[in-house]
């Protein structure tokens, strides 16, 4: 049998060095891969919005790209409830009943922060109302936002399923 004799220290070093460049050249494979072809355009595009969603909430002059009152100032929960009682007097108001008349806030956390509502709507009336109950909710402050929005006729009458938001300003 022969003794085998312990690599020196600069031996280690080398295998050590060697295997640190190699673990650095994977990682930066690995990234390469993970990473979207059009990642920089991507974030660019985001902050740009982030700063075009800033000056929409700051924004209440008559240069601003939304009218001061299309978001709601005040906490969400009150907002919710405003808007919901404005949404129902529209409805009754055009002869839309709704089977579903929902307006609540996304729930994001406090529930004194400003934050986006939620709004869902279900009914049936004629054309003619279900098209002015749109319309008011075009009209509506806080301003309406369409997730969807779905008339299905129904013999004389036409059913509304509608989803949407509404958004608060601190």
């Amino acid at each position: 049998m022969s003794a085998r004799t312990p690599p020196s220290l600069g031996d280690t070093m080398v295998g050590v060095g060697v295997a640190l460049a190699g673990a650095l050249v994977v990682g930066l494979a690995l990234s390469s891969f993970g990473k979207a072809p059009d990642f920089n355009t991507r974030v660019t595009t985001l902050e740009a919005d982030t700063v075009r969603a800033q000056g929409l909430l700051a924004g209440s002059g008559k240069d601003a790209p939304a009218p001061p009152d299309a978001l709601c100032r005040q906490p969400s929960a009150e907002a919710a409830r405003r808007l919901h009682d404005s949404l129902a007097a529209s409805a009754a108001r055009v002869g839309v009943p709704t089977d579903l008349l929902d307006v609540r806030p996304e729930g994001r956390g406090d529930p004194n922060a400003p934050e986006p509502l939620r709004i869902r709507i279900n009914g049936t009336g004629s054309y003619e109302g279900v098209i002015g109950l749109v319309a008011e909710m075009a009209r509506a402050r806080p301003q309406v936002f369409v997730d969807s929005l779905d008339l299905t006729p129904k013999t004389s009458n036409v059913s509304l399923s509608f989803s949407g938001r509404a958004f608060c300003a601190g």
